[in-house]
Formats: structure tokens, sequence, C-alpha cells
């Protein structure tokens, strides 16, 4: 029998109180995560901010939260104007989707300084452990971002009706609330290691990095790895 991660009561700042999570690695997951509203299908999502450079910003999210030609707004949050949007962004665009193993890149053309970018973790790092905790951020419908601590349960290989191959993912105790698809899901050091994809049975699943890696390679985005950024 399954049993869910009981999580912690969130305070008005969007953390939790955690052994494990320093107030500063929430408040950094908060500041890099966004709200995504796509106003074709109607529909609210999550991403992460993964680099800015020049007059691109680039966000990590699920391959099934948009799709392209999808007109998108993208929300950001910061300390100040929390839990209200800091800033609302009409122009944001699919730059590279996978449906299949459910990774998008966006882009957003813009020189105004994000509240935040969490790093990917580089391969080397990506811990292959069971039971160790996880720090997701997402924005639940129509709500700020927030964080939750999880107990990640390790690596699996997911398959939905219809694709063709596996997909490699983070299995969670407990299962995302609507509106945190496409959030991120951190380690103790603040590395993404995977983004909210969908859950089954009670339970959650993250797109793995191992899997987000590939993506970007597919794609000529291996710049948006913490590697490509030393």
């Amino acid at each position: 029998m399954t049993t869910c991660l009981l999580l912690l009561a969130l305070g008005q700042s969007g953390q939790v109180e955690s052994k494990d999570f320093s107030a500063d690695v929430q408040a950094a997951a908060l500041r890099a995560t966004v709200r995504v509203v796509n106003v074709t299908r109607n529909r609210e999502a999550s991403a992460v901010i993964v680099k800015q450079e020049g007059a691109g910003v680039y966000f990590l999210t699920a391959g099934h939260v948009a799709q392209a030609g999808d007109k998108l707004e993208i929300h950001t949050f910061t300390k100040d104007s929390y839990p209200k949007p800091a800033d609302v962004y009409k122009s944001a665009e699919v730059l590279a989707a996978d449906k299949e193993h459910d990774v998008a890149v966006l882009r957003l053309v813009t020189r105004d300084a994000m509240p935040g970018v969490l790093p990917l973790c580089p391969p080397a790092k990506v811990p292959d452990d069971k039971d160790f905790p996880g720090l997701s951020a997402g924005c639940d419908s129509g709500k700020p971002p927030t964080c939750q601590v999880e107990k990640v349960r390790g690596k699996k290989k997911v398959q939905r009706p219809g694709d063709k191959e596996p997909t490699l993912a983070w299995e969670v105790a407990a299962a995302p609330a609507k509106g945190r698809s496409g959030g991120p899901l951190l380690d103790k050091r603040g590395l993404v290691l995977g983004v909210a994809s969908g859950a089954n049975d009670g339970q959650g699943y993250y797109v793995h990095a191992e899997e987000i890696y590939r993506f970007l390679k597919r794609n000529g985005l291996e710049r948006l790895s913490e590697e490509e950024r030393k």
C-alpha cells in the first residue's frame, strides 16, 4: 500500500518548515518558479527559469503544458510582490517540446531582469539514491508558487498509453496538485532534478534530469545546462 507524504503547512511566504531545505534554498525556488497561463488551451501550469542571457529568458516545463503556436502568459513573482505577480509577460513561445517524454523549453524575449534562476543539476551530480528528500515548487491553479517537501522514492521508467518508449522519471510519494505541472523538483543544493509531469495511483512523477539532458542535446540547447555555464 502506498503511503502519501504528509506535507507541512504552508506559510504566507510560500515556504515550509524543513530541516532539509533552508529558507534561502526555498526562496530561490520561489523566485525562479513562474505561473504559465496557456490562453489557447485555457489551462494553467508552472515552469522554472533556468537561464537568462541577453534578451532571452529560458524556462523549463513539462511537454504537455504548451504546444507550438499556443498563446502563453508568464507570471513572475518577487518577495515584494508576493502573493501577486510582479510582472505578466504575454509574448512567451515554445522553443522546443517533446510530448512523449514530457519536456519543453519556453523562451521569452525581454531585457527585464528575472527574479531568479535555478541551475539544472549536472549529470555527474544527479543522485542515484532512493527515499531521499526533495523540494518541489509550483503554482496550484490560480495561486502563487509554493514549496512542498517531497519524499523521492527513486528513479523509475514510466510509459503512458500510446507512447513508443518509456520516460525516465522520479517517483515521489505524493501526487502534485493541479497547476503544478512543469514546476521544478530540487535537491538540498538547490539544483533542479526534474519537472512535474503527472500522477498515478496517488504518486507523483517528475521527468528525470537524465531525460532532460537528452532532450536539450537533441534540440541543440546544451547551453542551458549548468555545465555549460562554468
